[in-house]
Parts: structure tokens; C-alpha cells; sequence
């Protein structure tokens, strides 16, 4: 192999490296998300919904055991969100929260934009 080409591959697997990670990173972080939102619709639906009956209840009377459940699965979440957005050692922290955030707000968008797109064709 030549020395252009040697460098080449190696230019090519930093970006294909690089791609994985924050393609991996953002998958956390998205999941952490929907954690967050998962944890407040349960404490929300124990108390729109009362009486709806389900298949599973968590233990410890009617609420404060829900609420200690998913309240530490809420500041878990949390804070694997946050743990996710601090950069690798070897990206700049300038481009890699932002980018991290951007990516977020725009896989949030897209769904909602769908949802509210779908709305107004299918009315309910």
C-alpha cells in the first residue's frame, strides 16, 4: 500500500468511528428521553385516571409508592441524559452537546410534526 492510501483508510475509519459514536450517543440520549416522559405520564395517569383498572400495580398504597419508583427512575434518567451529553475526550465540547441537543429537538419534532400532520388529514 501506498502512503496516500494508508492515510485515506485511516481518515476513512476516524469518520466511520466518529459516525458510530454519535450516532450511539444519540440513541441514549433519545432513549433517556422518552424515560423522562414515560416516568411523568405514569405519576400523571395515577392521578387523571384513578380508577382505571390496570394489570399492575406498584406496591405501597395508592401513591407514594409510584411516586418513589418513578421518581428515581425520572432522576436516573436525568442523569444518564446529562452523562450523555458531556463529549468524549477527543471531540470539541463547542460541537458535540449542541449537536447532541439539535439532534434531539429534531427527532421530537419530527414525530409531533407527523402526528399533527396526520390530525388535520384523518380527523379523529
Amino acid at each position: 500500500m501506498s502512503g496516500h492510501t494508508l492515510k485515506m483508510s485511516r481518515y476513512l475509519l476516524i469518520l466511520v468511528n466518529t459516525a458510530f459514536l454519535l450516532l450511539t450517543s444519540l440513541a441514549v440520549v433519545l432513549y433517556c428521553f422518552m424515560y423522562l416522559l414515560l416516568f411523568t405520564a405514569a405519576i400523571r395517569l395515577r392521578y387523571t385516571h384513578p380508577d382505571v383498572p390496570r394489570p399492575y400495580r406498584v406496591p405501597g398504597g395508592r401513591n407514594w409508592g409510584l411516586w418513589l419508583v418513578a421518581g428515581i427512575g425520572f432522576m436516573t434518567s436525568l442523569a444518564c441524559l446529562f452523562i450523555g451529553l458531556i463529549p468524549p475526550g477527543h471531540m470539541a465540547e463547542n460541537i458535540y452537546a449542541p449537536s447532541m441537543i439539535g439532534a434531539l429537538i429534531l427527532m421530537i419534532l419530527i414525530p409531533l410534526g407527523w402526528y399533527r400532520y396526520r390530525r388535520q388529514i384523518v380527523p379523529a
